[in-house]
């Protein structure tokens, strides 16, 4: 599979075109964090490595500061639907 494009997962996080998985929503609940800290992330943050061949969809993981804090996070995005899955 490709890698996941980075410039087109940022246009869709710009749009909010974005599907939270309840894992994800569970943990940012259990870790005190707020959704704008991971979209942030997600438009400012660099992806530090790629995993094109998760299944079902690609994915990586990228690397964001939020108040100075480290924040990482893995995120696939569904081309087909053009939908961000934060996972």
């Amino acid at each position: 599979m490709k890698a996941l494009d980075v410039a087109a997962l940022r246009k869709v996080v710009g749009n909010r075109q974005i599907e939270w998985r309840k894992h994800a929503l569970q943990r940012l609940a259990e870790r005190g964090m707020a959704q704008k800290d991971v979209l942030a992330v997600l438009q400012s943050g660099q992806p530090i490595e790629d995993y094109p061949d998760d299944t079902p969809f690609p994915s990586a993981l990228f690397l964001g500061f939020i108040s100075g804090k480290p924040l990482h996070l893995v995120t696939a995005f569904v081309m087909r639907s053009i939908k961000l899955r934060i996972l």
